[in-house]
């Protein structure tokens, strides 16, 4: 049986006999530095929170729902 690598495309791993799950797409930079905010926030360091909430925890928690609400493609 012939290993084919991960970053084989799909006509590759289709002539070796094997059908593999296609990669989900990386996350755009404006999502991963959300999931950062969030971690910021969660290890109580933000300077900028106010005790009404903190804007940017706001902003990156949009961000996040609108990433995780999308159809993948």
């Amino acid at each position: 049986m012939e290993v084919v690598p991960e970053t084989a495309s799909t006509e590759t791993t289709k002539a070796a006999g094997m059908m593999l799950e296609q990669p989900r797409p990386e996350p755009p930079f404006t999502v991963i530095m959300a999931g950062f905010v969030v971690d910021l926030h969660n290890r109580a360091v933000c300077p900028r929170c106010q005790p009404d909430g903190c804007p940017k925890l706001r902003a990156a928690g949009l961000t996040l729902k609108v990433w995780r609400a999308r159809k993948p493609a």
